[in-house]
C-alpha cells in the first residue's frame, strides 16, 4: 500500500513546488518549453498521488491524465490512460507493481508493471440497479420522461495486496 504520511505529503508538496516553479518561470534563467512539449498546464486538475519511492511518484487527474516522475519532480512523463475520464484515486500493493486507479463513470484501471501501462477492467456500475438491464437502458433512452441511466462514480481505492483492492463510490 502507498503511504500517505506527513513525510509523503511533504514530498508531494516539494514536487508540486518544483512543478509550479518550473512552469511559472519565476527566474529568467529557466527556459520555457514549447507548448507541444509541456506535460503540465495551469488548467490541469490533479486529484491523487502515489509515491512509490524517494524520487518516484505517479499523479492522476482530470481528463485521464497520468504523469510520472522518477527524479523527484524535476521532469515528468505522461502515461497513456486510454481514457479521457477523470481519475480520482490511485494506490499500489506493497510490491509496487500491482496497482489500481478509479474514477468517473465506474472507471477502474489496473497495472501489473508499476504503472507503466494501464488496462481497463470491466464494471457495470449504475446509480439505479434497474439500469444493469440493457432493455431498461434502451427503454429509458426512448422515453423523454424516464430518468436517464447514469453510471456510478468511484472516488477512492485502497489496495490490500497484488490481487485485492477495496473501492468506494456512488
Amino acid at each position: 500500500m502507498v503511504s500517505k504520511t506527513p513525510a509523503t505529503r511533504g514530498l508531494v508538496a516539494a514536487m508540486a513546488c518544483t512543478v509550479l516553479l518550473s512552469t511559472a518561470g519565476c527566474h529568467r534563467e529557466i527556459e520555457m518549453l514549447p507548448l507541444a512539449d509541456q506535460k503540465i498546464y495551469v488548467s490541469d486538475k490533479f486529484f491523487d498521488v502515489a509515491v512509490l519511492g524517494p524520487k518516484r511518484a505517479i499523479v492522476i487527474g482530470y481528463g485521464g491524465k497520468i504523469i510520472e516522475t522518477e527524479d523527484g519532480g524535476f521532469t515528468w512523463t505522461q502515461i497513456d490512460a486510454g481514457t479521457e475520464k477523470a481519475l480520482y484515486s490511485i494506490d499500489f500493493a506493497d510490491d509496487g507493481k500491482a496497482g489500481w486507479i478509479v474514477g468517473q463513470e465506474g472507471l477502474i484501471l489496473r497495472t501489473t508493471d508499476a504503472g507503466k501501462t494501464w488496462t481497463r477492467q470491466h464494471t457495470d456500475l449504475w446509480l439505479d440497479e434497474l439500469c444493469a438491464d440493457p432493455e431498461e437502458r434502451q427503454y429509458r433512452r426512448g422515453d423523454p420522461e424516464a430518468a436517464p441511466c447514469q453510471h456510478g462514480y468511484l472516488f477512492a481505492v485502497t489496495v490490500v495486496d497484488a490481487n485485492t483492492a477495496h473501492i468506494i463510490g456512488d
